[in-house]
């Protein structure tokens, strides 16, 4: 017991930080209030049993004038080189996997490493989280890191709305063999979320020390048998807005370790290579092919 002189003001204050830190959920977490979803798919303590400190979080917010800055690139770069460079570089030389859900102000864009340990493990040895960035500098990041991770495997981006500009742009410079540019549908939701959630069952991967991730993969709720997102949002451990941000960077990140018969991971991308560039894009037809520390920094 923390025995704190009580006040009316200071109960007050407590209700309302309570109810904000249960964001979209207060009404039937504390209300006592059902909800109208099938049920969170993801529980805390399937997420805080893959907890582990020795994944990296590192996160980035530009203020709304970043935008015109004309030194934004510079300062994106440099970020780069003092931040992501050494961790990059202490990487081990095993498969490495990305996955990205994009955002540019409302949400977050986050991109999630995997690195294979073993048949049964996958290490996620980086979460990178990005606010209000400039797509320019979202492509520059994302560029540096996947031209700097050893043994470069697959990669799986969000490419709904606004994300699919970035997603093209990775498909164009790493090859269709390498990226997977995914457009969201229910199918796609309906094979990969549960393999998702069996590898939290089976323990075969980890994840940064975070409330906002557990927060994040509290927002996968069951809709009529099949998992989804849902529409609310929660306040993060900055004060800002999420909805399930790292949850989809983790699904595609997990959706890309199973990934078959890639060219071998340290050979360059063809960039003579013609590719099919669609309007709207599907997942690739993996059935169809052979098997590809909590910290903040800013």
């Amino acid at each position: 017991m923390r025995k704190l002189e009580w006040s009316q003001k200071a109960e007050d204050k407590f209700i309302k930080d309570t109810y904000e830190f249960y964001g979209d959920d207060a009404a039937e977490e504390l209300d006592v209030i059902p909800s109208a979803g099938g049920g969170v798919y993801i529980s805390r303590i399937l997420v805080e049993r893959v907890q582990n400190k020795e994944c990296v979080r590192v996160k980035i917010h530009r203020p709304d004038q970043f935008v015109t800055d004309p030194n934004r690139l510079h300062d994106i770069r440099k970020w780069c080189q003092d931040v992501l460079k050494p961790i990059l570089d202490n990487l081990p030389a095993q498969r490495t996997v990305f996955g990205q859900d994009f955002g540019r102000s409302g949400d977050l864009s986050v991109i999630q490493l995997r690195q294979k340990v073993s048949d049964a493990f996958w290490h996620t040895p980086l979460v990178v989280e990005l606010r209000n960035m400039p797509f320019d500098c979202q492509q520059e990041i994302m560029f540096f890191i996947l031209d700097n991770v050893p043994l470069f495997f697959h990669a799986k981006f969000d490419a709904r709305g606004n994300g699919q500009s970035h997603a093209e742009a990775a498909l164009q410079r790493y090859g269709q063999d390498r990226v997977d540019c995914v457009m969201f549908t229910r199918t796609w939701y309906a094979e990969h979320f549960p393999k998702y959630k069996a590898g939290f069952e089976g323990r075969h991967f980890n994840l940064p020390v975070s409330e906002d991730i557990i927060a994040d993969h509290r927002r996968v709720i069951l809709d009529k048998g099949v998992p989804r997102m849902d529409d609310k949002r929660d306040k993060g451990e900055d004060g800002l807005q999420r909805h399930g941000d790292s949850a989809i960077a983790g699904v595609l990140s997990w959706a890309a370790t199973y990934q078959e018969g890639e060219p071998a991971a340290a050979a360059p991308p063809d960039a003579t290579e013609q590719y099919n560039h669609r309007d709207v894009y599907q997942a690739t037809k993996a059935a169809n092919r052979p098997r590809l520390r909590m910290r903040a920094l800013t």
